[in-house]
């Protein structure tokens, strides 16, 4: 018989992890070098063709900063080669400018990313102002600034300086600072926000988009013969509100940068419309817009989205994530109005879960907490899509069976109590098996949640007396 050394298939797990996280960086190094010099020169060439250098945007600003967030400093070799290749072609010559230029490149968004790393990601999956304070402090503050001192020094010391030093600094930090919000911005919303969209939902996100960017791009470039209104841009802000309201700020804030762009090309191509010359003023301009216009996205967003955190705070338990107390019987009594309005059944069934740790203590405990959510778990499994599920204190959870007698919901009630008594919870590595007792209550005329529950808690109450694991009904 063969023996095989101890600790030997640890060594080739431990080998075949070293050689995916090497190819995992190797890759995320490439892709980063490809994306910085696709999204960046196409755009300074764009832009260089009408006299603006450095451009209103510079992309690769963004990708390096994503990058450098996801992958830390280990991304600097890719954000290294990515800028060598893209200064390479736009600078030419002297080399000795293209590396000065490509290290400060480099060193500003790792360093900016390092700095925001000390408390990102978020812990919840939206971005809240804590995290776009250090966004801007860092990435659009810190990192435009280390890449726009060194480039500007970097030309005025080697004579390739397009003006004086401080003109050349404030073109170079907006120039980068438009490009991170532009780029970055929406990729880290994604990053941190993987909400799917409904399905039945794509077709208006879609419908909206494509009007979006269909008006912005008709403003521009729309033959002389089709009159488009001068205020038609307004509406990339109303497009791109209603996606923060009906979807999600990543969305809004990815639409506002595609439509961004598109303006922004748009406007450059047709200098003789507007008053602004088409010098380094109008770029300054240009890129200033775009960054307001991006940061104005990004803040309602922020701002809608912590306060529907903050509202399902108010109406969550914070342990099950279930409806609360209040939540629960504010619904509940307008559920009951409606029951009453139209003399439809509707029944309420409470529950109580004993035989956990920390089930008769005050106390909280780690290993009663992880059975209370996975009592949760189980009993989302079982209660159908009306229904409303909430833990309403302790052990305590409830159910409020609309368009259900009396017959069916004890019938449910009793599937419920068999799911979750029937099913072993692991807890601190442990089985734990619980009781369930439960009492329903169906609605009568004049019902309100005052004098239902009193009746489901009395049904429990007599479920309890008779054993474990009962129901009863009021």
């Amino acid at each position: 018989m063969m023996e095989t050394p101890i600790g030997s298939g640890l060594a080739t797990r431990v080998r075949a992890d070293t050689r995916r996280a090497l190819i995992r960086l190797l890759g995320g190094n490439l892709l980063t070098a490809v994306a910085y010099f696709v999204f960046s020169v196409p755009v300074a060439k764009y832009f260089g063709a009408y006299g603006f250098f450095p451009s209103p945007l510079w992309p690769g600003a963004g990708i390096a900063l994503f990058a450098a967030l996801i992958g830390g400093w280990r991304m600097a070799p890719g954000i290294f080669l990515g800028s060598l290749s893209a200064n390479a072609i736009l600078f030419g010559s002297p080399f000795n400018l293209v590396l000065a230029v490509t290290a400060t490149n480099t060193l500003g968004p790792v360093v900016g990313a390092m700095l925001m790393r000390q408390n990102f990601p978020p812990r919840q999956p939206v971005m809240l102002f804590d995290d776009v304070r250090r966004f801007l402090r860092y990435g659009v503050g810190v990192h435009p600034f280390i890449t726009a001192v060194g480039g500007a020094t970097a030309e005025t010391l080697l004579g390739a300086s397009h003006g004086p030093w401080l003109a050349t600094f404030a073109a170079w930090f907006i120039s980068d600072g438009a490009g991170t919000l532009l780029v970055a911005t929406p990729a880290i919303l994604a990053w941190i926000d993987r909400r799917r969209i409904e399905r039945g939902r794509w077709l208006e996100m879609t419908i909206v988009s494509i009007l979006t960017l269909l008006v912005v791009s008709a403003r521009f470039w729309a033959p002389e013969s089709l009159p488009i209104p001068t205020g038609a841009p307004i509406l990339i802000a109303l497009c791109c509100t209603w996606l923060m309201v009906r979807f999600a700020p990543r969305d809004a804030m990815l639409l506002s940068a595609a439509a961004s762009v598109l303006a922004v090309a748009g406007f450059v191509a047709l200098p003789g419309e507007y008053p602004i010359a088409p010098d380094d003023q109008m770029g300054y301009v240009l890129g200033i817009t775009v960054g307001v216009a991006l940061l104005n996205v990004l803040l309602v967003g922020v701002v809608m989205e912590e306060r529907a955190l903050a509202f399902r705070r108010l109406s969550q338990d914070d342990l099950t994530g279930l409806l609360n107390r209040q939540a629960f019987m504010r619904v509940a009594d307008r559920e009951l109005v409606r029951a009453e309005r139209y003399g439809r059944p509707c029944t309420l069934c409470v529950f109580d879960v004993e035989g956990f740790p920390g089930s008769g203590s005050a106390a909280p405990s780690a290993v009663g907490d992880a059975v209370l959510r996975a009592i949760a778990g189980h009993a989302q499994a079982v209660v159908r899509p009306l229904d409303l599920l909430a833990r309403i204190g302790g052990g305590e959870f409830a159910v409020l069976m609309p368009e259900t007698d009396a017959p069916m919901a004890l019938e449910l009630a009793e599937q419920l109590c068999l799911a979750i008594s029937n099913s072993p919870i692991l807890a601190d590595g442990k089985a734990t098996w619980v009781g369930v007792n439960a009492g329903i209550a169906a609605r009568v005329p004049g019902d309100t949640m005052e004098t239902l529950s009193p009746r489901a808690h009395g049904a429990r109450y007599i479920a309890k007396r008779q054993g474990r694991n009962r129901v009863a009904a009021a």
